[in-house]
């Protein structure tokens, strides 16, 4: 028997899963950002200074950075339409630093905003503008599937499937593999949309007692508890019948060691069989010819 539970969109990350990510050398863009600010004209800083009301420091919670957002950031200004450059890098400036984003490479990011800080005219701002947002769109959601697979991990650990593995699929796919000694898993998939947004689908494999429902209640639990919220999932009995590419995978990985085990031992038992006719053969007397 099995359940599985999809179509749960994840909209932020917060707690233990995310404070870690600070001790793996993430920071707020903000504080990168800031620094470039500094090196604006006057004009600019000017500017930079009156858009920016809230500056996000603290490292509490983190959200998916997807088109839309994309959008709110570099939608024109009045700088912009009055062709000042300067003014139009404040503003640019001012709008990513009120995101609450966040990057793993801060000195990567430092590189791109120094070539926003050095643009001459709008259409080269504009290219460098694009160059930012492609690298701290992906660098964040990076810190954010980490935080989301952290967040994964400690509630499979929680609720007693504590031998768990991560993996990669081709499609991009993050998998969470958590499993016990009886054998059953607690199967979660974090898949992408094609606005940048995550979702979560998981999968409990292996019950035989009729708990698979409690146990993805329990989990849902757990992650909640993580500091994950998302949408309320769908869930389906899938009737034994793994749906999950990566349920599947676990199944094939339990069942072809037990098929390897036994071919191993019959050809251990053919090589024990053929040793023993060989020692036999070697002992017999040997007739001695007249």
């Amino acid at each position: 028997m099995s359940i599985k539970s999809t179509d749960s969109k994840v909209q932020s990350v917060s707690g233990i899963a995310v404070a870690s990510m600070a001790a793996a050398g993430v920071v707020v863009a903000a504080s990168v950002i800031s620094g470039i600010a500094r090196f604006l004209s006057s004009s600019g800083r000017k500017v930079y200074n009156e858009t920016v009301r809230i500056l996000p420091t603290i490292a509490d919670e983190i959200k998916a950075f997807n088109t839309t957002d994309l959008n709110s950031v570099t939608r024109p200004s009045k700088e912009t339409m009055s062709n000042d450059v300067d003014l139009a890098k404040g503003r640019f400036l001012a709008h990513l630093a009120s995101a609450r984003l966040f990057t793993d490479d801060p000195d990567g990011l430092k590189k791109r905003l120094a070539m926003v800080q050095s643009a001459t005219s709008l259409k080269s701002l504009a290219a460098t503008e694009s160059g930012v947002l492609e690298f701290i769109g992906n660098s964040h959601n990076l810190v954010f599937l980490k935080s989301l697979s952290t967040a994964c991990m400690r509630a499979s650990s929680k609720i007693g499937f504590g031998q768990v593995a991560t993996e990669l699929a081709k499609d991009g796919t993050s998998r969470i593999i958590g499993s016990d000694a009886a054998g059953r898993a607690v199967v979660t998939e974090i898949s992408r949309d094609n606005e940048g947004g995550f979702s979560i689908a998981t999968e409990v494999v292996g019950v035989i007692d009729g708990s698979c429902n409690q146990i993805l209640d329990a989990f849902d639990e757990a992650l909640a508890n993580e500091g994950v919220r998302r949408s309320p999932g769908k869930k389906d009995f899938t009737g034994g019948v793994c749906e999950l590419s990566a349920a599947r995978e676990f199944l094939r990985r339990k069942v072809m060691p037990a098929s390897k085990q036994k071919a191993a031992q019959e050809s251990k038992s053919k090589t024990d069989s053929g040793i023993s006719r060989t020692r036999i053969l070697n002992t017999r007397p040997s007739t001695k010819q007249r």
